[in-house]
């Protein structure tokens, strides 16, 4: 029998990695923000709109500061339950008795960390998921450890979550009023740069040097994340074929015509 095992290590590690970290605006103002929050045990709610690196960014301050910082990712399908019981694995509790039982027993633990001197973070990635019950939950677990300074809490969503925030508050619905006065004073709407100034550092860091390319992407792209859906696969196509990236190639790669069909900005 052949061993396959050295030749999958070799191929794993010799594949090229054709997309990595850019240090944008929108990437440090983040991370700056959950520092502050995590140094000054203060609440934050980021705001920025998708495809910014809001997870990579999240994923990068954690890898930094792994220490008693816990993430937790709401999406839409995620019960009150649900959310609960991802505090408790996280915190290495155990999933019994009742939600008030649960509920008081993470922020109990909570206590005792910060007791013993260490600086407990929650941060609540794609908030803008989160529903009525979800912010009624952080409510009380914003009084339990909040208040007295025992952990930070970071929100962090798109403008859909300010909004929900907002709505709930106006149409006073369960505990939305005192939800937003709880969040409001660290609500930061992170800043963004015109994509023809943002996408520069990218064009830069993966060589696209073809100014009529560029023009495209930025007339194709909003944001980040669009942008590495296009590029990323030309960058992998260009070097397999062993070529320059240029607009013409790019193009036929798309199946675009030759004039960009697309509005400019």
């Amino acid at each position: 029998m052949i061993d396959t095992s050295a030749k999958l290590k070799v191929t794993a590690s010799a594949e090229k990695n054709y997309w990595g970290y850019v240090q944008t605006r929108e990437f440090m103002e983040l991370v700056s923000q959950m520092e502050e929050a995590k140094k000054k045990t203060i609440t934050k709610t980021l705001i920025c709109n998708t495809g910014k690196g809001k997870t990579y960014a999240v994923k990068k301050f954690r890898g930094s500061f792994p220490a008693y910082t816990w993430v937790v990712t709401i999406n839409s399908l995620m019960k009150l339950g649900d959310i609960i019981n991802a505090f408790l694995g996280m915190l290495g509790l155990p999933e019994k008795g009742s939600r008030a039982m649960r509920m008081s027993s993470i922020v109990a633990h909570i206590k005792d960390l910060r007791r013993s001197g260490h600086r407990p973070m929650l941060i609540l990635d794609e908030g803008e998921n989160m529903t009525n019950e979800t912010m009624r939950l952080l409510k009380g677990l914003y009084d339990g450890i909040c208040e007295e300074g025992h952990a930070s809490i970071v929100l962090i969503g798109t403008d859909q979550l300010l909004k929900k925030m907002e709505r709930s508050r106006r149409r006073d619905r369960e505990a939305g009023p005192q939800f937003y006065r709880r969040f409001k004073a660290g609500i930061r709407v992170i800043r963004e740069m015109p994509v023809e100034k943002a996408f520069v550092p990218f064009f830069e860091k993966f060589g696209v040097a073809d100014k009529g390319l560029r023009r495209l992407l930025c007339e194709l792209c909003e944001n980040y994340g669009e942008l590495n859906a296009y590029l990323e696969p030309a960058l992998r196509e260009t070097d397999e074929r062993g070529g320059e990236l240029t607009e013409a190639f790019f193009r036929v790669m798309y199946n675009m015509p030759c004039q960009s069909i697309v509005g400019s900005r």
